[in-house]
């Protein structure tokens, strides 16, 4: 059980993002803990996982470029938290295993986008867009963050680590978002995250010995099998 942050870190290292989508189920299914209560904890999760991904990779950030994005996500996140606590667990389940199969597609198609710029009045929308799912469903988003940077001229080298600081600030603001109503296990997640960041440690000595596309097709037929099993287990 405890093995499962480690394939956390390793997804975040190896694919720059997607790993976290599996914070939420794994907590919930394998931990026992309720999903609300999952959701909140995989925000400050991925937060602090993405925070020393960003310490490792600072030269690399477009600042610049991402402040409207961020703010406009940040807000996102905080609004997402209020509309979760108006739905319940159920809806955001099934909603969070639809984003699940998106992901999985995308990983599996492995569509390059070079030819589908985005404009700079789109690039804000998406930030809020993006911090809206995180704050009612828990997800990171670096798996719509990546591509947008990208669609705006970021390369990919250097949108990776501008998607983990803009996730960074979204869970920051997501955990605020859930304080007033969750109780954190401050040590519980502590240890989740820890063994995390060692998988993100090991992720750097082994990726570039793997075939990244075969680990994104494996990855992404994981992810739709976990989505599947997480719709039937609400629906019924």
């Amino acid at each position: 059980m405890w093995f499962s942050p480690l394939l956390i870190g390793l997804s975040l290292g190896i694919l720059g993002g997607g790993g976290s989508i599996l914070v939420v189920p794994i907590l919930t299914y394998l931990f026992k803990i309720d999903p609300k209560t999952a959701i909140a904890y995989s925000l400050l999760i991925v937060g602090l996982t993405s925070l020393f991904g960003v310490i490792q990779n600072l030269k690399n950030i477009e600042y610049k470029k991402i402040i409207l994005f961020s703010l406009l996500a940040f807000f996102g996140t905080f609004i997402g938290t209020k509309i979760a606590f108006l739905i319940s667990s159920q809806i955001q389940m099934i909603l969070f295993s639809l984003i699940m199969l998106i992901t999985s597609y995308k990983m599996f198609m492995n569509k390059k986008s070079e030819n589908n710029k985005i404009t700079s009045w789109k690039l804000p929308f998406q930030g809020f867009l993006v911090g809206l799912l995180s704050g009612i469903i828990g997800v990171g988003g670096g798996f719509l963050i990546v591509p947008a940077l990208i669609n705006s001229d970021i390369p990919i080298k250097r949108a990776i680590p501008t998607s983990l600081l803009i996730i960074t600030f979204n869970s920051i603001s997501g955990t605020f978002g859930y304080l007033e109503k969750i109780q954190f296990d401050f040590k519980f997640i502590g240890i989740f995250v820890f063994i995390s960041i060692v998988g993100f440690l090991i992720s750097n000595f082994i990726k570039d010995k793997l075939d990244e596309n075969k680990i994104k097709k494996l990855f992404s037929l994981s992810l739709l099998i976990i989505a599947m099993f997480v719709i039937i287990k609400n629906i019924s």
